[in-house]
């Protein structure tokens, strides 16, 4: 039996509003979800790619702005070669007034799983495609993969939005186990929902994976992040990883003991360099940790300013700071009375990180000015 070529995606969520970024930012990742989009499309024209697998939330609502769904079609249509199944997810179901139920919506070589499991035949290519798709948001019920129509003189690929669950397991998003892969009679079952990429897997005589999702959407998504292409016929599968993100989201973790500020400034900024990956394009969290006087206190705007050439960088203080009575033999001082003052609050309440900061900002006001947003 020939092989076919296959791009399998999922989780693009094209749309989503990086609300939680500033507004700058956040337009900036949206337009890298366009991009990335574009690229997998590049992908299916230069490698004559027979099936582009879409395995949920291609898009991150339920209803798209028009504008973002012709787009989509116009990048569906300039790949005519290319046959390209759509499985809606949970964040793009096919609710009733859904752009996935508009048939004049999408070109010739689109076809959308609207319903529980079904199939279309693709004989030019051999193959018989199989998908079910979100109806709702929630779909707590399985969906069983066994179906008398499967045709074992075809290749039989399969493309939903699932969740891989243990036997006995629920779960509010198209639940599936182990077994009933295997007993899928399936050669290819292409998965979404899970963001992070699996490997390609077999069970039985089935081949599943999840590509994860192509450009991180958060920092619990770092990482390289891309699709799965490559070649499947009966009992083979030659699909393998091809990373396609911009940027990556990094944690990096300094530990200030000891170090001044600009000590701090230096070492996160080696931090950085070791990193394999090109921190100016990334988005980065800074962890600071350690004993640090009141001299060493680095604010999130001072980071900011001086890393102005990285992408997106936000640094968590969570040092503990050794205040120092000053050396003026007089204990009454203003300054000594708020220290010991914001040291009982602190002793009172030793988790509470609002009455720490306060502490660090009200004793650097003391030798300057002080700028702090929340």
């Amino acid at each position: 039996m020939e092989s076919i070529s296959i791009l399998h995606c999922a989780d693009l969520h094209l749309g989503a509003s990086f609300s939680s970024l500033p507004p700058g930012v956040a337009t900036e990742r949206s337009n890298d979800l366009l991009r990335v989009f574009t690229k997998i499309i590049e992908l299916c024209d230069s490698r004559k790619i027979q099936l582009l697998l879409i395995a949920g939330d291609l898009f991150d609502t339920i209803h798209v702005p028009e504008a973002l769904t012709d787009m989509a079609r116009n990048a569906f249509e300039s790949i005519p070669s290319t046959f390209v199944a759509i499985a809606p997810g949970n964040h793009d179901p096919a609710v009733f007034d859904s752009l996935y139920r508009m048939k004049d919506k999408w070109p010739k070589n689109v076809y959308v799983f609207t319903n529980g499991l079904s199939y279309v035949d693709l004989p030019a290519m051999k193959v018989r495609l199989w998908g079910a798709g979100f109806t709702n948001i929630y779909q707590d019920k399985p969906i069983s993969l066994v179906s008398k129509f499967t045709d074992t003189d075809l290749l039989n690929i399969c493309v939903m939005h699932s969740e891989l669950v243990s036997t006995g397991t629920s779960s509010a998003y198209n639940p599936i186990t182990m077994a009933m892969i295997e007993e899928s009679s399936m050669d290819y079952i292409a998965l979404g929902h899970i963001h992070k990429r699996s490997e390609i897997y077999q069970v039985g005589s089935v081949f599943y994976a999840y590509p994860g999702s192509p450009e991180g959407l958060g920092f619990d998504e770092k990482g390289e992040r891309g699709v799965y292409i490559g070649e499947v016929s009966r009992g083979f599968c030659d699909m393998h990883f091809c990373a396609l993100n911009k940027r990556s989201y990094m944690d990096v973790h300094v530990d200030a003991t000891g170090l001044q500020r600009e000590e701090i400034i230096k070492q996160i900024r080696n931090m950085l360099r070791l990193d394999k990956v090109r921190a100016v394009d990334n988005l980065i969290r800074v962890y600071l940790t350690g004993t640090v006087t009141e001299d060493s206190y680095v604010s999130p705007e001072y980071a900011t300013s001086v890393f102005s050439d990285v992408f997106y960088l936000a640094l968590f203080d969570q040092t503990e700071l050794s205040a120092q009575s000053d050396s003026s033999g007089h204990s009454f001082t203003l300054r000594n009375i708020y220290i010991r003052k914001m040291q009982e609050i602190i002793n009172q309440k030793p988790d509470d990180e609002a009455t720490k900061l306060a502490l660090k900002l009200g004793l650097r006001a003391f030798s300057e000015k002080v700028i702090y947003k929340k």
